[in-house]
């Protein structure tokens, strides 16, 4: 049924639920999983101070490399093995989108809420454009 599950990974609570859910589908349809974690552009908060923008993206990077570790170990608690990729400084719909649409994956799945906040209420949530414009099925996960 699906034999490539792209699963989009910030690292919340509703994204291992996503995991769980796609490592479920490996176990049931012999799937092939790659966890995705983008590492969004920060916000334009630092002013003229460019060593603190990039402090905060050094913390951006580490934290997406912890968040792709624990997606990994999760999916070996289960005997599983999962692909990892991370995509640094992009906005995290968009390349989920192009990754689903470059490498073939027939179904994508999400977790309903992330960890956006005001994000989420500029510029709307990573599940809502991925749903609204993926090619492929989507699985949103509450």
């Amino acid at each position: 049924m699906f034999s490539k599950i792209l699963v989009g990974i910030d690292g919340s609570d509703f994204s291992l639920r996503a995991l769980e859910h796609a490592l479920f589908l490996k176990e049931k349809c012999g799937s092939s999983v790659t966890a995705v974690h983008v590492v969004p552009l920060p916000p334009a908060m630092y002013g003229d101070d460019p060593s603190a923008a990039m402090k905060f993206l050094e913390y951006l990077e580490t934290n997406g490399q912890k968040i792709l570790s624990k997606a990994k170990e999760l999916a070996e608690k289960k005997n599983l093995v999962i692909a990892t990729v991370m995509i640094e400084r992009a906005d995290p719909a968009d390349e989920i989108l192009k990754l689903s649409e470059k490498d073939d994956y027939d179904l994508i799945v999400l977790g309903s809420r992330g960890l956006s906040g005001i994000r989420k209420f500029l510029l709307g949530s990573v599940s809502s454009k991925v749903n609204e414009h993926a090619k492929c099925a989507v699985l949103t996960v509450k």
